[in-house]
């Protein structure tokens, strides 16, 4: 098959901003998922999978593997200090991985989940700040860093990032 290696240095994709990867109005949000094939290399970095975020921490979305090698998925009610969030405990994740991360469109932190090959993690969503919705951002979409500057840069292989307008459950990913 085909995937990208990312150096965690300076490698990114992106593609521009657009309504159909926007999932909340300021008001009111959207179900959604975040699923990618990774075969990541453990470090003590933070490695994204995908943003919709600014090196400022503004913006929608992140889904990254935090420097402990837990998943973390976040959605962004304008900044990173307004968020809804699901860290998963530190994951063992040696090989191809399915990763994902779900979001029932409820505002609340108990509709974010995570997977790692089908298996829901299993933790509890938090929150943080006053969460209201997503806010519509011109920030465009980047797969293996944030915010165009190569922060927090993905460190191994990718072979797919799939974002879609719906919660997928366990058996759906892997349909």
């Amino acid at each position: 098959g085909i995937s990208v290696t990312f150096d965690g240095a300076d490698e990114q994709l992106d593609t521009p901003d657009t309504d159909d990867l926007v999932f909340g109005d300021g008001v009111h949000d959207q179900a959604f998922s975040v699923l990618a094939l990774v075969n990541q290399t453990a470090n003590a970095d933070e490695k994204v999978i995908v943003a919709k975020l600014d090196n400022s921490s503004n913006g929608e979305y992140i889904f990254s593997f935090l420097s402990d090698e837990s998943l973390w998925w976040v959605v962004c009610d304008g900044t990173v200090t307004h968020r809804l969030s699901n860290q998963a405990g530190s994951q063992t994740v040696a090989g191809w991985t399915l990763v994902s991360g779900t979001y029932d469109g409820s505002g609340q932190a108990a509709g974010m989940k995570t997977y790692a090959d089908g298996l829901d993690t299993g933790n509890v969503g938090t929150s943080n700040g006053t969460y209201v919705a997503m806010e519509s951002t011109a920030e465009v979409i980047t797969i293996g860093a944030d915010g165009g500057t190569y922060d927090d840069g993905f460190l191994g292989s990718m072979a797919f990032v799939l974002i879609t307008a719906k919660e997928l459950n366990a058996d759906e990913q892997w349909a």
